[in-house]
């Protein structure tokens, strides 16, 4: 998963974080810096989720997705090594069904106009003589008056040392929260 940072945002973190200057870079391109999220630590994210907040009411659904983010990464969980994918498929199911509100799963995106997803189905593939062992979840999302459909693969490479809110944030998907189907509702709104 990647973040876009706009101009502003960038210069205040690259004040308080001098060691992300190389993101200052960027710029020279372009009005916004885009970098995967594991480049940044907790403490990059907490403020960055700060200055969010502090930009009012349109910045509000970047904010949420970066306190998803935060949790998902956060997040006390079993970590899963090789050989671990068909013990991940029920991991999956009780990650998705813990503490849900809607039974959705969000795409992170740069603007921070979240997109909801609910899973239609998840299928494991064990692995075979000629081919790796996958998970599949089949994702649809009702976007602009159509019906979306995403698959999302699971490889075991893609799970070493993880825990699934980690992979699903790998993968740019974060579980519900009240503060993401906020965000959601109020971008449907308009």
């Amino acid at each position: 998963m990647k973040l876009q940072i706009e101009r502003a945002h960038v210069e205040a973190m690259v004040s308080e974080f001098p060691e992300l200057y190389a993101l200052t870079e960027q710029l020279k391109l372009g009005n916004k810096a885009v970098l995967p999220f594991h480049h940044l630590t907790t403490e990059h994210l907490s403020y960055l989720r700060a200055l969010y907040e502090s930009a009012g009411p349109g910045m509000m659904g970047q904010a949420a997705q970066i306190a998803t983010l935060q949790q998902a990464l956060m997040e006390e969980g079993e970590r899963f090594g090789e050989g671990d994918l068909e013990k991940l498929l029920p991991a999956i199911a009780a990650f998705l069904i813990r503490d849900g509100i809607r039974g959705w799963l969000f795409r992170a995106n740069a603007a921070g106009k979240p997109l909801a997803f609910l899973v239609q189905r998840i299928d494991f593939i064990p692995q075979g003589e000629e081919e790796a062992g996958r998970i599949l979840l089949d994702l649809k999302a009702n976007s602009m008056a159509r019906i979306a459909s995403v698959t999302v693969m699971v490889r075991e490479r893609d799970i070493v040392g993880k825990t699934v809110a980690e992979i699903f944030a790998a993968n740019g998907y974060l579980k519900e929260t009240a503060a993401l189907i906020a965000a959601y509702d109020r971008s449907a709104e308009h």
